[in-house]
């Protein structure tokens, strides 16, 4: 007989970063957070490999956080925003969790042998992956980033199998095709979930015509960004997030590195750049910009595109970056040298944005009735003839 529920326990399980400076985990726990607004009872247990970030993290999480259930040298359970989080650094290298090394797999399987849930499982967590699948737990996969998911997992048919068996979602129609194309894996389209209220900011806060970028590595176009702030010194940039990297030292340059106050930093910014040079999947950072009204130039590669729509300026890549870098000057001094320019980009913006979100509300209504369909004991075959519809 069926089980009928209107509520249940929905467990993350992977990678997570609770300083939420990184996009996978922000979309993570402002999912999270839109799970528990339908009444559900969410979970976030995340089992890292031993680093001084992460002890660094943890220490913080044990001094910092105000509703702590349990902690010590090696976890801290506490909840934000009324999610429980699991936090736990595993005595073990990030090769060895990265390979299913068969003492984290121990460590995960006795953490997520919940009686009752539906667990979600994140990129390339492969051991999560594994673990849920020896315990049969009911799961949903969600990749964020389509090119490094790939690289991963494109000579493992164990794997691929595994996610054949489950729901998969992706974040753009970019990764969808990718994803088809080269590893012949059908995903659901689901964008990561967005908290407005975590990014906006009275637009009247702005302190000026400063321009923003944000950087979890060279793949985000950090050359792009540094021959920038040197070809035009009378420009202010501010850069969020510890992966920037330049041996060039511009004296018209911040670097806040990584912050939780994502607030002050869309505050003080009029316009974001995006020059990405990997494809990418969704990066976030557009559609919090566009919250805020703020414009933003962007590398026309990857599912940026699709997530900028007609709001911004999309810049095609060239053979020279000497190319790239002056099409953005030009684009720069398009929307910050004529305010009736720049008030129509960030009108667009705004405008951009509600559409998003409208779209993602009801994205997200969707598939958390599906997961309950699914926890009801509704047959895969049925529950995708449903949603097909």
């Amino acid at each position: 007989m069926v089980k009928q529920m209107d509520k249940m326990r929905i467990v993350f399980t992977g990678p997570f970063d609770p300083t939420l400076c990184d996009g996978v985990s922000g979309s993570i726990f402002d999912l999270s957070g839109f799970l528990r607004s339908r009444g559900h009872e969410v979970f976030i247990v995340s089992l890292m490999h031993d680093a001084p970030l992460t002890r660094e993290t943890l220490s913080r999480l044990a001094h910092h956080q105000p509703e702590i259930i349990s902690s010590d040298s090696n976890h801290c359970n506490y909840v934000a925003n009324r999610i429980n989080i699991y936090y736990e650094v595993l005595p073990r290298s990030r090769s060895e969790i990265l390979g299913c090394h068969p003492g984290v797999l121990k460590s995960y399987m006795n953490k997520l042998e919940y009686k009752e849930g539906y667990f979600l499982t994140v990129d390339n967590d492969c051991t999560c992956i594994l673990a849920h699948s020896i315990l049969k737990n009911p799961t949903a996969h969600f990749i964020h980033s389509p090119v490094q998911f790939i690289r991963h997992f494109g000579t493992s048919p164990i794997f691929q199998a595994m996610l054949r068996n489950r729901l998969v979602f992706t974040v753009s129609k970019f990764s969808q095709q990718e994803l088809e194309r080269t590893l012949n894996l059908h995903a659901l389209l689901w964008p990561p979930f967005i908290d407005s209220h975590r990014f906006r900011f009275p637009r009247t806060n702005r302190r000026g015509w400063k321009i923003g970028y944000y950087s979890a590595g060279q793949h985000k176009g950090d050359n792009i960004i540094t021959s920038l702030a040197t070809k035009t010194p009378d420009r202010q940039f501010v850069i969020m997030g510890r992966g920037y990297q330049s041996d060039v030292r511009c004296a018209n340059v911040t670097h806040l590195g990584d912050t939780t106050d994502i607030k002050s930093f869309y505050a003080e910014i009029s316009l974001l750049l995006v020059p990405s040079v990997m494809p990418e999947g969704f990066p976030r950072v557009i559609v919090e910009a566009l919250m805020n009204g703020i414009p933003v130039i962007a590398n026309r590669i990857g599912g940026i595109p699709e997530v900028l729509g007609p709001s911004g300026i999309l810049i095609d890549t060239e053979p020279s970056e000497n190319k790239v870098v002056s099409k953005y000057v030009s684009a720069i001094t398009k929307l910050l040298s004529d305010p009736d320019t720049y008030e129509e980009y960030s009108k667009k913006a705004l405008e951009r944005a509600q559409e998003y979100g409208k779209e993602l509300y009801e994205k997200s209504i969707f598939y958390s009735d599906m997961f309950l369909r699914k926890l009801n004991g509704i047959p895969d075959e049925q529950i995708t003839q449903i949603f097909a519809k």
